[in-house]
This record gives structure tokens, C-alpha cells and sequence, in this order.
């Protein structure tokens, strides 16, 4: 069974700079911190990130994302303007900001999803705003408003117990709509329990949904049905990963786990 379009729910959305890193006058080299920061971001967006979003970057950047396995076709090296990145994502090293200012933050990428690092040094990745703050913001307010209504009528779904934890982020709107959907069209089927959702990327900022979950069945027979329901699943519901862990006390438990995109 695919969930297809089950879900209506919204899924939260000149030249480069030069090989040193800079966008404006003067030169800019890499702190120690910020260079553990890039690798690090790298790593999380190769790891993280779904292969069909494209990312803009500085060229030191796009080289490691290149090097750690991210699609090259959907790494995006940076316009001269803000307003012309068109792409999913941007990952803020200190050379992006020294190019692009406030503005980056302000208006053309306000949500940071993950984090790395403080101060000067750190690198962030963030969302790009094509239409503008404002309605970026306008946006994620339908899809958290959104998210807290499809949360709240799934906790009274008699197939479905639901733990403590994993409780309150349902009720604050705190889940990633393909797990709602998925989680909503599991229980009609058999009874599952949600133990408990993944944590947030770090440095990630309010309005970022969790896009993992931990479900256990009633038996093994039910547990391998969550399996088999879950690997079958195609476009935006395919999890990009699905594991099974052992438990002492029952049945297995499986984590299902969905990319982070624009």
C-alpha cells in the first residue's frame, strides 16, 4: 500500500566567488574552526540531505560536498547576488557571509536546519526563501498550523499508543508530515506504537520538523509488516533509511527515517 497523495499537508520547501572565498574586496582565509565546521556540514549534508536538492555553496565548500559523495550535478557554486542562488539550500560558511551580508539571514535563507560551530567560524545550512521572508514565514506558519491539527487527530487514533515524549511533539506540531502520513496510514492496518521521535540536527532552528520516528508492533509478524509497508513506499514517502533494533522486553522496534529537504 503507497501512501500516493495521501497526504496534502505542505513538506517543509556575474561570476562565483573566487577560490579563496571572497565576494567583496580583500582576502578571507579560513580560520582552523571554520575549516572543522565545513567538513563538518559537509558531512551532514551528504549524510542528511536528499540527493535531488540542490546546494549552493563557495567553491571550498562545493569541492568538499563533491569529495564526501553529494550528487556534483546538485552542487550549485554561488551567483554574485542573493536573490539569484535559486537553489534548495545554502550551506553559510564565513566566506558566504562576508559576501552576501545580513541579507543571507534577513530575507533570502531566514531557516537554519543544521549548524556547526559559533561565533566567526561557524557554518550554517539554510533554507532559501525564493519568494521572500515574509512569505517564507507566512509559509511555515500553514505548515506548523498544519502539522499541530494532523498531530493532535492522530493521538486519537485507537490503533495508534503513543509515548510520553513522542506525545508532546505531536501535540506542539514538532513531526515531519511524512511521518504523520505515514504513521496515519500504518495505523489503519494494525495497532503500532510510536515510542519516540530522532532529536533535532544540531544548531537547527524553531519550525524544524523531527524526520524520525521509533515504531514497534505487538508482535513480530506486526513488526515485519511495518517493514515490508515502509520498503515499499515510492517517491516523497520513501524513507531514505529503515533499521530494526533488537529489545530484550518484545518485539523489535523499527526507526524509519526521512532526508531533509528545501
Amino acid at each position: 500500500m503507497a501512501l500516493g497523495g495521501f497526504c496534502a499537508l505542505s513538506i517543509v520547501t556575474g561570476g562565483a566567488l573566487a577560490a579563496a572565498g571572497v565576494g567583496q574586496p580583500g582576502p578571507f582565509a579560513p580560520t582552523p574552526a571554520a575549516s572543522v565546521n565545513r567538513a563538518r556540514a559537509a558531512t551532514w549534508v551528504e549524510q542528511q540531505v536528499s540527493p535531488d536538492v540542490t546546494v549552493s555553496c563557495d567553491p571550498a565548500m562545493c569541492r568538499q560536498l563533491r569529495v564526501n559523495g553529494f550528487p556534483a550535478a546538485r552542487v550549485k557554486p554561488l551567483p554574485t547576488s542573493p536573490g539569484a542562488l535559486g537553489s534548495g539550500l545554502v550551506v553559510a560558511t564565513p566566506a558566504v557571509r562576508q559576501q552576501f551580508g545580513t541579507a543571507l539571514a534577513a530575507a533570502d535563507a531566514p531557516l537554519v536546519i543544521a549548524g556547526f560551530g559559533s561565533g566567526a567560524g561557524r557554518v550554517d545550512v539554510r533554507v532559501l526563501a525564493p519568494n521572500g521572508a515574509a512569505a517564507f514565514r507566512s509559509r511555515l506558519a500553514g505548515q506548523h498550523a498544519a502539522l499541530v491539527t494532523s498531530g493532535g487527530q492522530l493521538l486519537h487514533d485507537r490503533n495508534l499508543q503513543v509515548d510520553p515524549a513522542a506525545r508532546t511533539v505531536l501535540l506542539r506540531g514538532g513531526a515531519d508530515p511524512r511521518l504523520l502520513a505515514t504513521l496515519s496510514v500504518l495505523a489503519t492496518g494494525m495497532p503500532i506504537r510510536l515510542v519516540a521521535f530522532g532529536d533535532l540536527p544540531p544548531g537547527a532552528g524553531a519550525g524544524v520538523p523531527l524526520r524520525s520516528a521509533q515504531i514497534g508492533a505487538p508482535s513480530a509478524a506486526g513488526v515485519a509488516s511495518i517493514l515490508a509497508f515502509l520498503r515499499a513506499q515510492q517517491g516523497t514517502y520513501r524513507p531514505a533509511r529503515v533499521t530494526v533494533t533488537r529489545t530484550t522486553a518484545g518485539p523489535s522496534l523499527v526507526t524509519v527515517w526521512f532526508a531533509a529537504r528545501a
